[in-house]
């Protein structure tokens, strides 16, 4: 009996101990529940921080998109510029062409300036030729007035000699012939007054032409002026835009530089956190499960040890029922008040049996929680897998996210490199045909100059002779034996009277005519 209480006094401390473990195991199930339900926790957040990395690419994406459709309206802008520097350079063909065409016309006007002056250079000759023929002439007219005056004396002296008025009617007829001569060189001396007239007109048509050229150099000039200054203006716009380019793409890189800091700082942060969380989580399991291997192994030799005890707690029932029956079969007959104490034996077993049934059913029961303990473990098993397997694709996706970020980062690069290049070389082109171009400008407007400036001499040159031949003209025309200055009057001598010669007897007080 004493056993059988010590016994059931053990069952009773192994009942309790093992509520108490239930106990202990159920606080530990909440725990266990309770880190799951942070576990989701968690994971909603990084799939809500993905969510957000999601959208901080796309917003960043969409910046890139904005910057790529500036760099298009730049390029866009740039085209335009090329084109209107195209339609300059043809402006700059056609005033080359026209600045040519000025030129042909300026070296045909040089050429016929030339020919005029050859043209009054022969004239001039010939008119020397002729002043000198006039002053030939005009010595042989004096010589011959000389001779003229010493007839009339001779005539005034021999008034009654036949020959002498014969010879008077051939030197009239030789007088007649000599002003028809000079009739006739006066009559050249206006043609060629004419024609130097003609000539006078041609170099003021000359002149004119030249003032023209004149003003359409000035005209291309001040168009030139303008395309410089329109040439000024966009270089200064490519300029500010590519300013604004630089200025954007220092802005963009530097937020790129900050997001990525930011995401890589938080992302790092956030992965320290999960490996802390995951290795503190990893302990805290590894302690709690060795602890529950080590309580389940206990617990399971101890109910191996109270098998063992119910056992022969069982072999001691039957064998003290196998005794209670042979003694009751041998002391039936004998003494009945045996039967009041085996009664409260048989009822003090039945308790005991009724306990140790309840044993079996607590280490059922035990057992059943081993069992829910393993499926926690293993759904624990699965949420850790899970979750390593999220922290991975996480990794991958933050790895792909870093990939892209980088090719999209040498992509705008490249851009900007070919970009750089192509508004160098458009500069350099520009600044090329600029300077090409001016010293054209100058050298066609020095030869421009040139040219003016010796046709400027050649024409006043050209009226210095001019004048200096009308001069010559005035003085020879201005004499008063020419007959220029009297304009052009014929020396008759026959219309002149004749006057009363030495010698001669007057008897009514009248010439007497000269009979033939």
């Amino acid at each position: 009996m004493t056993k059988c209480k010590q016994i059931a006094l053990k069952l009773k401390k192994e009942l309790m101990e093992s509520k108490k473990q239930t106990d202990e195991a159920k606080l530990e199930k909440d725990k266990y529940i309770t880190k799951l339900n942070e576990a989701r926790e968690e994971l909603e957040k990084v799939s809500s921080e993905q969510l957000q990395y999601a959208q901080n690419y796309q917003s960043l994406q969409n910046e890139y998109d904005k910057t790529q459709d500036e760099l298009e309206i730049q390029k866009e802008n740039a085209k335009k510029l090329e084109i209107d520097l195209s339609a300059t350079l043809m402006e700059l063909n056609s005033l080359k062409e026209k600045v040519a065409d000025m030129n042909s016309q300026l070296l045909k006007t040089n050429q016929n300036l030339e020919a005029s002056v050859l043209a009054q250079q022969d004239k001039e000759k010939l008119l020397v030729d002729l002043e000198s023929k006039l002053i030939v002439l005009e010595c042989k007219k004096q010589e011959k007035s000389h001779k003229i005056e010493e007839l009339h004396a001779e005539l005034n002296v021999e008034n009654k000699k036949n020959l002498l008025d014969l010879e008077m009617a051939d030197y009239e007829r030789s007088i007649s012939e000599l002003n028809n001569k000079i009739q006739k060189k006066d009559d050249e001396i206006n043609e060629i007054k004419m024609k130097l007239n003609c000539e006078i007109e041609k170099n003021l048509g000359l002149l004119e032409e030249i003032k023209s050229t004149e003003k359409l150099n000035k005209t291309e000039q001040k168009r030139a002026d303008d395309l410089k200054e329109i040439l000024d203006k966009t270089k200064s716009e490519l300029s500010a835009t590519k300013e604004r380019e630089s200025e954007l793409l220092t802005k963009v890189t530097h937020l790129q530089m900050q997001l990525e800091i930011l995401q890589l700082s938080e992302t790092s942060a956030e992965i320290q956190h999960l490996k802390e969380m995951i290795k503190t989580s990893s302990e805290n399991h590894q302690r709690i499960v060795h602890s529950l291997d080590s309580k389940v192994s206990t617990q399971k030799q101890e109910i191996l040890c109270a098998h063992k005890e119910v056992e022969n707690i069982k072999q001691e029932f039957e064998n003290y029922k196998i005794r209670v029956h042979s003694v009751l079969k041998q002391q039936k007959s004998t003494i009945p008040t045996f039967a009041s104490v085996d009664e409260d034996v048989k009822e003090k077993l039945e308790a005991m049996v009724e306990k140790l049934k309840m044993q079996v059913k607590q280490v059922e029961k035990l057992a059943a929680v081993s069992m829910e303990y393993e499926a926690l473990q293993e759904e624990h098993d699965n949420l850790l897998q899970r979750y390593n397997k999220a922290i991975e694709e996480r990794e991958k996706k933050d790895s792909e996210w870093h990939l892209k970020l980088e090719q999209i980062n040498a992509e705008k690069n490249k851009l900007r490199t070919a970009q750089e290049e192509l508004s160098s070389q458009h500069l350099f082109q520009n600044e090329m045909l600029v300077s090409t171009y001016k010293k054209q400008i100058k050298i066609m407007s020095d030869e421009h100059k040139r040219t003016v400036n010796e046709l400027q001499k050649q024409l006043e040159s050209a009226d210095l002779e001019i004048s200096r031949l009308q001069r010559d003209q005035q003085k020879a025309h201005g004499l008063p034996v020419t007959p220029i200055a009297q304009d052009n009057p014929t020396f008759d001598i026959l219309s002149q009277e004749r006057q009363e010669g030495e010698g001669s007897e007057s008897i009514d007080g009248s010439d007497t005519p000269i009979k033939l």
